[in-house]
């Protein structure tokens, strides 16, 4: 039997391999999307891609990377993928970043010249104009003949001209809202820093969001906006201008996506990104407040009076300003100053903190339940499959939160859990693609451990092989050196290397001891790093290397 046979009969199931891949073909689906490589519609009938659209759109793609890869920093190595044929978790991990709207992608160093010329990078300022809804942008390879006075319109509304500046905006959601609430005027715009919608009373009362308008709480937080917009709002509260009168605005239309992308992004929202505040916008404001709250334990005051105010009949208002400038920072200011941990890791933490057996089961039991329940009815909207950096950044504090509980009693713990689920409503999704890497990391880590360690990168009649099996020692065999072969294989080496690390956090004691006693493989991996790049120096002139750890 095979370390990946043995790995797979000790640790998985069969329901769960098949959430696995059925995550991992979402998250293809996912950023495949995202750049037009595949269009899908989740809020119609065309909710999922067949084989055959996945194999064309991964071709596709890999034949645009294999032409242009020499633009980006990080190459990726691996194409494969023991899961139906589809991206690898390299090639996933390379999608997420270079589609992320949360800064993660430096587009902004690249002339608008050199990203038309790029299919890939073009796909990716698309995106980001794309989702944006209030400009005609397809996203494909090829960039419009009318995105410089798209980029220039969006620079208007943050009061900039720096094109580069633009982009990076557009890449960080976060940041481009607060550039746009900051400005007092907006040139060739109706907009005044307050979005006007209408929506169901009774639906928000049937989704279970009690909206209790108090118009003193609503007007202590005006403050942030200037007198003509709050005169504008008078005027519309006493009929004496229309209250559809900035409907058709295209900054309006604009600042009501961006609160649905930033409820979006953390998990608070799962519907369909439109131009309209319905029931779900509010749902999501609704539990995004109720995360701070629980957070803080109930004590900052926040409430979504703060926000929103009925105007009568159906018709509202949110202060889309103070949401900006106010209530959404304060996720930066639950970020915890230590390392950023994953769901997986911080529920860990928790079930480690329990003193009881029963209550340790009676947790993981609940997060299983949420699991089965969550794929038992499959949400067809468009979410993400990975966490926020804004969400996991703050939620080490919730977690604190649920850690400082405990003593009150298992119950309060599982119902903080719920809530957590319910407050983000790609929370499931985000678990099991933690867990799904996990595995995939430790399966690899494991094949290395217990198998022939040897690291082998080929690249035409070049050849470069690292054997760290040799005796203890780390030997580099090198046939037709050329300075891609050894880039590629110090990142295979690098991979491996990652791969152990997960290893041993996962399996825990076991094979951490086990690392130790035998010098273990990460030892091994560094100083043969360390040994190729000395080759990449020229400092050897010999085709076989040896480097014994005993001296």
């Amino acid at each position: 039997m095979s370390i990946q046979e043995m790995f797979k009969n000790e640790f998985l199931n069969e329901e769960i391999e098949e959430n696995f891949a059925r995550i991992h073909k979402l998250e293809c689906e996912e950023v495949l999307d995202n750049l037009g490589y595949i269009e899908l519609d989740r809020n119609s009938n065309k909710q999922s891609a067949s084989k055959a659209e996945l194999d064309l759109s991964i071709a596709i793609f890999r034949s645009e990377y294999e032409l242009h890869k020499q633009a980006f920093s990080s190459e990726i190595i691996s194409f494969s993928n023991d899961q139906m044929q589809l991206l690898s978790e390299e090639e996933l991990e390379f999608l997420h970043e270079i589609s992320s709207l949360e800064g993660e992608f430096e587009l902004h160093l690249f002339s608008l010249e050199e990203i038309r010329q790029n299919p890939i990078l073009s796909r990716v300022l698309n995106w980001r104009l794309g989702i944006l809804s209030i400009f005609n942008e397809s996203i494909s390879n090829q960039l419009s003949e009318d995105i410089a006075d798209n980029l220039n319109q969006v620079g208007n509304w943050c009061n900039t001209a720096d094109q580069g500046e633009i982009i990076k905006l557009l890449g960080n959601i976060e940041d481009l809202s607060l550039a746009i609430a900051k400005q007092d005027e907006y040139t060739n715009s109706n907009y005044q820093h307050l979005l006007y919608f209408k929506n169901s009373y009774k639906e928000l009362k049937h989704q279970g969001v009690k909206v209790r308008s108090d118009k003193k709480r609503f007007n202590s937080r005006l403050q942030f906006i200037p007198k003509e917009s709050k005169d504008t709002l008078e005027q519309i509260s006493n009929n004496k201008k229309k209250f559809n009168a900035f409907q058709e605005d295209k900054l309006h239309r604009l600042m009501t996506r961006l609160v649905q992308i930033r409820l979006w992004l953390l998990g608070n929202y799962q519907g369909k990104l439109d131009n309209d505040l319905g029931p779900l916008s509010i749902t999501g404001l609704h539990s995004l407040i109720a995360y701070i709250h629980e957070t803080y334990g109930g004590k900052e005051g926040y409430k979504l009076s703060d926000l929103i105010l009925r105007l009568g009949k159906d018709k509202w208002v949110l202060n889309a300003t103070y949401l900006f400038k106010a209530l959404l920072p304060v996720l930066n200011e639950m970020e915890e100053e230590r390392k950023m941990k994953t769901i997986s890791e911080e529920f860990s933490s928790i079930v480690s903190k329990l003193d009881k057996e029963e209550e340790k089961k009676e947790v993981l039991s609940e997060i299983e339940k949420q699991i089965k329940d969550d794929f038992k009815t499959p949400s067809h909207r468009k979410s993400k499959t990975r966490g926020g950096k804004r969400l996991l950044r703050s939620i080490g504090r919730f977690f604190k939160r649920i850690g400082e509980i405990i003593k009150d009693g298992i119950k309060w713990v599982i119902e903080a859990i719920r809530n957590l689920f319910k407050w983000f409503k790609n929370g499931i999704k985000i678990l099991m693609r933690e867990l799904k890497k996990a595995f995939h990391m430790a399966k690899t880590g494991l094949s290395f451990f217990f198998s022939k360690r040897i690291v082998k990168t080929v690249n035409g009649k070049s050849q470069l092989t690292t054997d760290y099996d040799f005796n203890f020692d780390s030997v580099t065999t090198l046939v037709h050196s050329n300075q891609k072969l050894i880039e590629e294989h110090i990142q295979n080496n690098q991979q491996i290397s990652e791969a152990l690390e997960e290893v041993s956090e996962f399996l825990g004691i076991v094979i951490s001891i086990a690392i130790k006693v035998i010098k273990g493989p990460l030892g091994w991996i560094q100083l043969g790093i360390k040994l190729i790049k000395s080759l990449s120096d020229g400092d050897f002139k010999y085709n076989r290397l040896s480097l014994d750890f005993e001296k």
